[in-house]
């Protein structure tokens, strides 16, 4: 378990150099749970994609494919730090690439449940020692990507880019913004939700309110039982899969994983109130369902499932989130948090934005030498009207 007290200044400078690093097999997770658990408790910044229900689900769904390897770091006896390391092969352009990723991601694009909020996982002040033990174990090892997928910036993200430019590699960073919005500041200064809206956005969400307000008073109500959420699950999933699909959309509804994840994903956080399928209705008509993650008070609206009767402008999708967000608000949440994506109705509703960055760290080996010069070839032919 990790201690909680902290090591003497001079120890500490010490310890830089006494970090070892255990790792283990994805199939001992019930070794290294309590580790994992306890350090993301005892971190502020900690999301529910670093929580150990989210880590063991993805384990539990993803780890026989990927086979990922549990790092453990300890310095005198105590864990300071632990992460996932999950590889995986691709070819682009005929050139393999071996990847390796950060914490619960690296399967494969249509089944991916987006890790976000990420971050090195590690006790606070030790964000440089755990880097640089994280970046000697890397240079030891074979690869040609290191990914770091929708990472919080901050000293943990500075530190572990630093030390992987160590190694010589090349950084492409792709920064993204998960758009929010601020409950506690609205309950802090009484204001009610739709008066920080602009007036043409404001003025939509009463007109559309209203209109489905003609078949009954609007409502929303969590799922009262594990039974019942996942029930209500499964009907999100199929409307969402209907709506993307009849859009000629992709969709992750389709992949038996994604579905076998939050499946579990519910089943572990149900209890504890971190995972709520809320269904939002006109009377007796039903407008859809909210899939939502909770976490130290931090609401996560993770997918939704809406009813269309034929009309899209009818908006149900942003009736529904009004709904949700006056819920949580009354509920005493501090955040609402839309995730990264440049959607209109997130911008439209939302009070802020924080930047979130995927980073890939390439190293400068004969496969990413080859690698370009494919690129720069097919490059060269789109330019002549050939193909590639």
């Amino acid at each position: 378990m990790v201690s909680r007290g902290a090591m003497p200044l001079e120890e500490t400078a010490a310890a830089v150099r006494r970090v070892t690093i255990r790792q283990q097999p994805w199939t001992e997770w019930e070794q290294v749970e309590p580790v994992w658990r306890a350090l993301a408790e005892a971190r502020q910044d900690s999301s529910i994609f670093l929580s150990a229900d989210w880590a063991g689900a993805w384990l539990q769904t993803f780890g026989a494919e990927l086979d990922p390897v549990l790092s453990v770091f300890t310095c005198a006896g105590e864990d300071v730090g632990v992460c996932v390391l999950s590889r995986s092969r691709r070819r682009i352009l005929l050139v393999p690439v071996t990847r390796c990723s950060l914490n619960c991601t690296g399967e494969a694009c249509d089944e991916t449940p987006y890790l976000e909020f990420n971050t090195l996982l590690c006790r606070a002040g030790w964000e440089e020692t755990v880097a640089e033990a994280l970046g000697d174990q890397l240079a030891t090892e074979q690869w040609d990507e290191f990914a770091v997928d929708g990472c919080s910036p901050g000293l943990a993200y500075e530190a572990l880019r630093r030390s992987l430019q160590r190694l010589d590699v090349e950084t492409e960073e792709d920064w993204r913004r998960s758009y929010h919005i601020d409950l506690a500041a609205l309950r802090r200064t009484g204001t009610r939700y739709e008066a920080v809206l602009s007036g043409n956005m404001r003025g939509q969400l009463r007109r559309k309110a209203k209109a489905f307000s003609r078949n009954g008073d609007l409502t929303i109500r969590a799922a009262g039982s594990e039974e019942e959420a996942l029930e209500d699950w499964e009907h999100l999933a199929a409307l969402a899969k209907a709506r993307w699909t009849g859009r000629g959309r992709a969709t992750p509804f389709h992949s038996h994983r994604f579905l076998l994840f939050h499946r579990t994903l519910l089943r572990s956080c149900f209890g504890q109130g971190e995972a709520q399928v809320l269904r939002v209705m006109a009377g007796p008509v039903l407008l859809g369902f909210l899939y939502c993650l909770v976490h130290r008070r931090k609401v996560y609206l993770y997918q939704s499932g809406m009813q269309y009767a034929g009309d899209s402008s009818q908006s149900p999708g942003m009736v529904a989130i009004g709904q949700a967000v006056t819920h949580y608000l009354e509920a005493g949440m501090d955040d609402f948090d839309f995730l990264a994506g440049e959607e209109r109705y997130k911008r439209c509703l939302a009070t802020g934005a924080r930047p979130l960055v995927w980073a890939v760290f390439r190293r400068r080996s004969v496969t990413q030498r080859l690698f370009g010069l494919c690129r720069e070839v097919r490059s060269r032919m789109w330019e002549r009207g050939g193909t590639c």
